[in-house]
């Protein structure tokens, strides 16, 4: 086991000095066993079960896996020794000496480890363990999370625990600390319901608390944080099971076990694949717009898991109560890659703030020891339960100035500066940078975690998607309204208008929706999210917006100019044929582009154009469309000679637009209008396909009007108003006053999407080029091989080999 993982106490010897001599040559030739601190002999009751193995037979061997006692446990002279080893994924010495165990022995000395932990834990509730320090203290409970603070003492050290240890409050109620503050801590309770009262004392008790979950034996199930399934059938088969645990909180992995991210995590999506990859091992915060739902965000997230269908990845979703699990599981139900999914949720109906954040440790736990066995992990969790607990800490440390305590050394040395010297500048720098440094660390103990583990330790990788919706300001939340209801209370006010305020409050707790009543994370928070992970996708608002025609299923909306993933290359995380098209390369055209009816020089030399509107439909894709890579190429590709096309014939359909705005032919509505202004480009594309050297109106001549009328469905009023325009002959003219008009003329994004998975459908006949994508997806392709199949491909859409005009 790792430094920290467990405490294992060895009883006193008799006088022989066999056990001494045994430790110190344990300690020349086993170089992992290091001696972490020595405890005093009373801690072991004679004629206990640990002293009863110690006193049995091979207590004095070094370590062989049929001793009394485990590898890591030794006996010197009076004193009790207490010993840890290097991490291992065995026990018994064999293995470190790099050979296997014998059969049977991890399973024996697992039960040891159960039964040395059980008296222990038996020990510490008879008082043997630090009783509670008097000046620590509860000082607020929200729920299920309790937060507590400790004053500087006179004498002594400050007293707080790591996040990750086990606290135990004077009343015996059991808690784990989640995050630190300013001289105090936050700390979910093991049993939601049990009692805590203010001004509580604590104590730290040994690493051996730390919770444990087990591994599901099998893909989809719902599990609560110690990995017990939610249905009665495996609920039942789990009780008496011996299926492997794993801690939560573990430590960190070292930069020196970690190795550079260079495969791709597919995703599904157009946007992301092609323009914001993510690599396996990175971690990537997802920003949502504030009118994402529930739904929505489990739309968005069952996306991700369903593109791992046919793929080895492990995957693992935190979720905030039972209900919201069963829905999420519900949700995937035919999908094949639950197959590889866990859903480990808080143990309530309803979400609480600390039930949901050790969800999100138990789940990381999950994969870290996924990850740790080779393989492939992918954890999505929700970053808004992380900032409800912070919030509350936070409140906490303001109301009783305990940063402002824990600064005043700094505060002295700043006010010792005059004030031409800036010095209530410097301090509020000193302030903020303070409040960075804090809520940085606290996001960064999980969400750093995300990594790629080096080849000599397995090769496998933790890549971490957070999602975090944006704050609603016009909205508030349980915790705000909660708040200012204690402050109205206390203000002196008169009493009917105080009444009036503090109903009103009520009421809109009471209106509040069931759970936490979440309302997003503030901006502020997200960018610290971002600071601490490997990159950002910024979605628009309108990835959940509605039309007029009611409510639209969310879209992969992103912001491609605020979207980014820091510190990889593009060769080392894209999908091969992805990058052997370039799909990054256009992402920069995306980027420098002045509007969504932009027409910009491709810049590769060639003089080529492209028109934006085509690759902009590209980040239409509805959540729950998935694609494969062979999908992702055929679509760029169709993308691209849309854009080429439609940068050729835009000077014609502006005329056609400026045809129908003097015909008086316009959309109902603005979604109308953009179907209206996309049919339009598409017909002057066709007519140019068709007649590749007429440029305007007057060039395709009364058969290009009638075309344009029937293309567009023209009612008989409207197209006769449009021929008795076009007799005219000044829509040319005309065009230069209208020429913003034009330039406000957004095509349907939605619209254009559509018509492009149609063709990629019509692609994948047989008799087309279903038989070419096919290779495409092959894995075993060569560079040379794999070029030449996306050259065939190109030349297929572009409609040198067959005409895909009939689509």
């Amino acid at each position: 086991r790792f430094v920290g993982s467990m405490m294992w106490l060895a009883a006193p010897s008799s006088s022989s000095s066999r056990p001494a001599t045994a430790f110190a040559g344990s300690v020349a030739s086993q170089r992992p066993l290091v001696v972490a601190s020595a405890l005093p002999t009373p801690f072991l009751a004679p004629g206990s079960p640990i002293a009863a193995a110690a006193a049995g037979e091979g207590a004095g061997d070094v370590g062989s896996a049929s001793s009394g006692l485990p590898a890591a446990c030794w006996v010197l002279g009076s004193t009790a020794l207490l010993l840890v080893g290097r991490r291992h994924r065995s026990t018994c010495n064999t293995s470190w000496r790099g050979g296997r165990c014998p059969p049977g022995a991890r399973a024996a000395s697992t039960a040891r480890r159960a039964s040395v932990a059980q008296q222990f834990r038996d020990l510490a509730d008879e008082g043997i363990a630090e009783e509670a320090v008097e000046y620590s203290k509860v000082a607020r409970r929200v729920d299920d999370l309790v937060i507590c603070v400790t004053e500087i003492p006179e004498k002594g050290d400050i007293l707080l625990p790591n996040v990750g240890d086990t606290v135990q409050f004077s009343g015996g109620t059991v808690g784990h600390c989640i995050a630190l503050g300013d001289l105090s801590f936050a700390a979910a309770l093991s049993d939601p319901e049990a009692a805590c009262e203010l001004g509580e004392g604590y104590r730290i008790l040994p690493m051996s608390y730390r919770p444990l979950v087990a591994r599901p034996e099998q893909g989809g199930l719902l599990v609560d944080q110690s990995g017990t399934p939610w249905n009665a059938e495996s609920r039942q088969a789990a009780e008496d099971d011996t299926r492997s645990r794993v801690p939560w909180f573990q430590e960190m992995v070292g930069l020196i076990r970690r190795e550079r991210i260079n495969s791709p995590l597919h995703s599904g999506v157009m946007g992301l694949d092609a323009f914001v990859p993510i690599g396996r091992g990175q971690s990537m915060v997802m920003r949502m717009p504030p009118a994402t739902s529930d739904d929505d965000f489990r739309e968005f997230m069952a996306h991700i898991i369903e593109a791992q269908s046919g793929d080895t990845t492990e995957v693992i979703v935190a979720a905030s109560s039972v209900v919201d699990g069963l829905k999420f599981q519900e949700r995937l139900a035919n999908c094949e890659a639950t197959k590889r999914l866990t859903i480990v949720s808080g143990r309530g109906d309803k979400p609480r703030i600390g039930e949901a954040v050790l969800a999100m440790n138990a789940a990381c736990a999950l994969a870290e020891a996924a990850r740790d066995d080779g393989k492939d992990a992918l954890l999505i969790v929700d970053v808004e339960h992380l900032y409800r607990a912070y919030l509350v800490l936070t409140e906490v440390v303001a109301e009783r100035e305990l940063a402002e305590r824990t600064s005043r050394a700094l505060n002295e040395e700043i006010d010792e500066m005059s004030f031409e010297q800036g010095r209530e500048m410097w301090k509020f720098l000193a302030h903020k940078n303070a409040a960075t440094a804090r809520r940085r660390t606290f996001l960064g103990c999980f969400l750093q975690r995300a990594c790629r583990v080096c080849d000599e330790r397995g090769g496998g990788s933790l890549t971490l998607l957070a999602f975090a919706r944006l704050k609603d300001s016009n909205k508030i939340g349980s915790l705000e309204l909660q708040a200012k209801l204690k402050n109205l209370q206390s203000m002196t006010l008169d009493e009917t208008l105080k009444a009036k305020a503090i109903a009103k409050i009520e009421e809109q707790l009471a209106n509040l929706p069931e759970g936490l009543g979440l309302t997003g994370v503030p901006d502020d928070f997200i960018e610290e999210v971002k600071a601490v992970t490997d990159g950002h996708v910024v979605f628009l608002d309108a990835a959940v917006a509605s039309s007029d025609s009611g409510p639209q299923k969310p879209r992969w909306c992103l912001d491609v100019q605020e979207s980014v993933a820091r510190g990889i290359t593009s060769h080392s995380v894209q999908n091969r044929p992805l990058d052997k098209l370039k799909s990054l390369f256009y992402k920069v055209f995306l980027m420098s582009r002045e509007g969504d009816n932009s027409v910009i020089d491709i810049g590769d030399g060639s003089g080529r154009q492209l028109d934006s509107g085509p690759l902009l439909a590209l980040l239409q894709q509805p959540a729950g469309d998935v694609l494969y890579p062979e999908d992702e190429a055929a679509l760029l590709l169709l993308a691209m000679d849309d854009a080429v096309r439609g940068a050729a014939a835009r000077p014609l359909a502006d005329q056609a637009l400026v045809l129908l705005t003097r015909a008086k032919v316009r959309g109902d509505d603005e979604e109308d209008s953009g179907r209206l202004t996309l049919e339009c480009r598409t017909w002057a594309v066709e007519s140019m396909r068709q007649q590749p050297q007429a440029k305007s109106l007057e060039e395709l001549g009364e058969s290009g009007l009638d075309s344009l009328c029937s293309t567009l469905d023209l009612r008989p009023l409207e197209r006769k108003r449009v021929l008795a325009v076009a007799s005219d002959g000044e829509t040319v003219a005309v065009r230069a006053d209208t020429e913003a008009e034009m330039q406000a003329k957004v095509e349907d994004p939605r619209a254009r999407y559509t018509s492009l998975r149609e063709r990629l459908a019509y692609l994948h006949q047989p008799e087309v080029a279903g038989e070419l994508l096919e290779a495409i997806a092959e894995p075993m392709l060569t560079d040379t091989q794999l070029q030449q199949a996306l050259d065939l491909l190109e030349r297929t859409v572009n409609g040198e080999e067959l005409n895909l005009s009939a689509a």
